[in-house]
């Protein structure tokens, strides 16, 4: 059995908000929650909440130009969480981007 690490469980979406096939897309993240376990544990998880989302992932090329759904996606995913003080957030987010 694996070390227990904290992780991120992500719900994420990509898809049509308006008409235009290009510019009327938005991603977002649905749910982003943070978990203790083993990455075994994790991964098992994220495939099952894929397959009870009958979950579609976005295609490196579309199928022909007419394809305007290519991009589209949702899905789950993990990664391992990293925590950081708030200090080293806005030194990273804010006081290196003036």
């Amino acid at each position: 059995m694996g070390e227990k690490k904290y992780f991120e469980i992500i719900h994420y979406e990509y898809g049509d908000v308006c008409s235009d096939p290009f510019f009327g897309k938005k991603g977002e993240i649905i749910t982003d929650d943070i978990v203790f376990d083993t990455e075994e544990a994790v991964a098992h998880a994220v495939k099952m909440l894929n397959q009870g989302n009958n979950s579609c992932f976005p295609k490196d090329e579309p199928d022909d130009w007419h394809d305007e759904d290519w991009m589209d996606c949702d899905y789950y995913y993990y990664t391992e969480a990293r925590i950081v003080s708030v200090q080293e957030v806005l030194r990273r987010d804010v006081l290196f981007k003036r």
